[in-house]
C-alpha cells in the first residue's frame, strides 16, 4: 500500500550551526538571505547575518533542541541533507493536520524527502492517548529530526499538553516546525485566532516566531520591544542552535 508500514554565520563559526544549511549567517530579524551550495525513500507510518542573539530570556532548561521553522516554500530536503548524516533517521509528526489528513500530510512531506537517503518515519499521532504512547516519545527521543507538519497550531498544542510526546519533543536532536505550527514551539507563542501571544510549549523562550498573515500587525502591536519578533516568510527558514538564531532564505 504506496510502501507504508502500519504499527498500533557569523560565517565560518566554530559553533555548529553557524553556516547552518550551507547559508549565510544572516540576522534573522531582517528579510533575507542568499541560500546557497544547497545540496539536495521510503516512508513507513506508525499508527499504534550577523548572528542574532537571544532576547530576552524567561528561563532555562537543561536541553534545548535545536529548532528551524520553515516557510511553506522553503527547500527543506536540500537543507536538512546539508545538515544531517546522510541516513539520518527522520520522523514525521502530522498531528497538526489530523483534521485535513494527517496521512496524506505525511506523504507529503515523505515526498519532499524522496531524493535523499534519509530513513523516514511517520507517528501517526492523533490525540491525548496516542500523545502518551511511549513508542511514539522514544522514536522521538533517538531520531536525527522531527518534522512537524503545518496545519492546526492551537490542535498541536492542546493534544501535546503534558503528554510523552511533549516531553519527548523536548529531548529531541532537532525539531523542524513547517509553516503556522512553528510558533507552537515558543512561549509564548501566537494565536492565530487574532495575533495575541499566548502560552506555547516552551522549548525555546527567547523569542517568538510566528508567520506573515492577516494578524501579524496585531501581533507586533501587543509583542513589547523587549522581545524578538521572527516572522517566517515562505521561502524562509530560520534556525536556532545554542540560544543564537540564523536565517536561510531561497533564491
Amino acid at each position: 500500500s504506496s510502501g507504508l508500514r502500519t504499527t498500533p554565520n557569523n560565517n565560518g563559526a566554530s559553533r555548529a550551526g553557524g553556516n547552518f544549511c550551507n547559508a549565510a549567517a544572516h540576522d534573522a530579524r531582517s528579510n533575507y538571505a542568499n541560500f546557497v551550495n544547497s545540496h539536495a525513500e521510503t516512508l513507513s507510518v506508525s499508527g499504534a547575518g550577523e548572528i542574532c542573539r537571544s532576547g530576552q530570556t524567561r528561563g532555562v532548561t537543561t536541553h534545548s533542541p535545536d529548532f528551524l521553522a520553515t516557510g511553506s516554500e522553503f527547500p527543506l530536503a536540500e537543507c536538512l541533507v546539508a545538515q544531517l548524516p546522510s541516513e539520518a533517521d527522520v520522523v514525521i509528526l502530522p498531528l497538526a493536520a489530523v483534521f485535513t489528513g494527517a496521512t496524506e500530510a505525511a506523504i507529503a512531506v515523505a515526498e519532499l524527502l524522496g531524493t535523499t537517503e534519509f530513513r523516514v518515519e511517520a507517528l501517526l499521532v492523533t490525540d491525548k492517548e496516542s500523545a502518551n504512547n511511549e513508542h511514539f516519545a522514544q522514536r522521538i527521543r533517538e531520531a536525527d529530526a522531527v518534522i512537524v507538519t503545518d496545519g492546526s497550531p492551537l490542535h498541536l498544542r492542546s493534544t501535546l499538553r503534558e503528554t510523552e510526546v511533549e516531553r519527548a519533543l523536548r529531548d529531541a536532536s532537532l525539531v523542524v516546525g513547517m509553516g503556522s505550527v512553528a510558533t507552537v514551539f515558543g512561549d509564548p507563542m501566537i494565536d492565530p485566532r487574532g495575533g495575541a501571544p499566548t502560552t506555547g510549549m516552551g522549548l525555546f523562550t527567547d523569542a517568538i516566531v510566528t508567520i506573515e498573515g492577516p494578524t501579524l500587525e496585531r501581533t507586533r502591536e501587543l509583542v513589547g520591544d523587549d522581545v524578538e519578533l521572527y516572522v517566517v516568510e515562505p521561502k524562509m527558514g530560520i534556525y536556532r542552535h545554542s540560544g543564537e538564531w540564523y536565517v536561510s532564505s531561497a533564491q
